[in-house]
């Protein structure tokens, strides 16, 4: 392989990387935004739709944590 071939061999891993990162970086703030809901944080901008579907998810999970409770005592 020649050394332009390396370099754009280089900067396409490189340009896939950062894509990627970029990914990671936004996923990762979806995830903190979530988790600050369930902590009953900034609920102030979501929607209606978005707090009943918040108060479902609230609902399920406590329902499984109970059930577990309950098979291990």
């Amino acid at each position: 392989m020649s050394q332009t071939e390396d370099f754009f061999e280089h900067q396409s891993s490189q340009q896939n990387l950062y894509e990627e990162l970029l990914k990671l970086r936004a996923k990762h703030e979806s995830l903190e935004k979530t988790q600050r809901n369930f902590e009953g944080e900034d609920l102030g901008p979501l929607s209606m739709k978005e707090l009943q579907s918040l108060e479902k998810q609230i609902d399920r999970t406590l329902s499984q944590a109970r059930q577990h409770h309950v098979r291990t005592y």
